[in-house]
């Protein structure tokens, strides 16, 4: 994972880099407009000069229904899409 790249995650405070893969977190109850937000992250990985080669997406454990109070409160309450970027 190139430095721009890595630069990249530790700005952004939904995602973060766990065993040289890109988590990020959301909320996809939001519907359209979080997925319109998942593909700029994608943009994002490649303007910063890496690339996708594989995403999982694991649905939150900690909650059925996700509120503003959990989002503001734990990332296990959130939906993650693992990112592997090279």
């Amino acid at each position: 994972m190139n430095k721009k790249l890595i630069e990249w995650v530790r700005v952004d405070d939904a995602c973060e880099i766990q065993d040289d893969k890109i988590v990020s977190y959301h909320c996809t109850s939001n519907g359209t407009e979080e997925l319109e937000y998942i593909i700029s992250r994608l943009r994002k990985v490649y303007d910063a000069g890496g690339a996708v080669s594989k995403i999982t997406i694991k649905s939150a454990t900690s909650a059925t229904r996700v509120t503003p109070e959990l989002i503001s409160g734990t990332k296990e309450a959130l939906d993650s899409i693992t990112i592997r970027a090279t």
